[in-house]
C-alpha cells in the first residue's frame, strides 16, 4: 500500500515571512503602478477572490500557513490598491 492510501499525508509548512515579503513587494508595485496610471476597478475584485481562494488552499489538510500572515499580507495589498 502507498502512503496516500494509508491515510498518511505529508504536511507542507509554508513560510509566513516569505508570504509577507511577497505581499510587501506586491503592495509597493501596486502603489507605484497606481501613481503612474489609474488602476482598473476589477483588480480589487481579483485581489479579494485570490485572498479567499488562498485561505481555502492553506486551510486544507496538506498545506499549512499562518492564517494571520495571509490575512494581513492580503490586507496590505488591498489597502495599497485603495490608496
Amino acid at each position: 500500500m502507498s502512503q496516500q492510501s494509508e491515510g498518511k499525508t505529508q504536511i507542507v509548512e509554508l513560510p509566513a515571512r516569505w508570504l509577507l515579503a511577497g505581499c510587501v513587494v506586491a503592495a509597493v508595485l501596486v502603489s507605484v503602478l497606481g501613481a503612474l496610471r489609474p488602476l482598473p476597478v476589477w483588480l480589487l475584485g481579483v485581489e479579494m477572490l485570490l485572498t479567499v481562494l488562498a485561505l481555502f488552499v492553506v486551510g486544507s489538510i496538506r498545506y499549512r500557513l499562518d492564517k494571520n500572515a495571509l490575512t494581513y499580507g492580503a490586507a496590505l495589498v488591498v489597502v495599497a490598491t485603495f490608496w
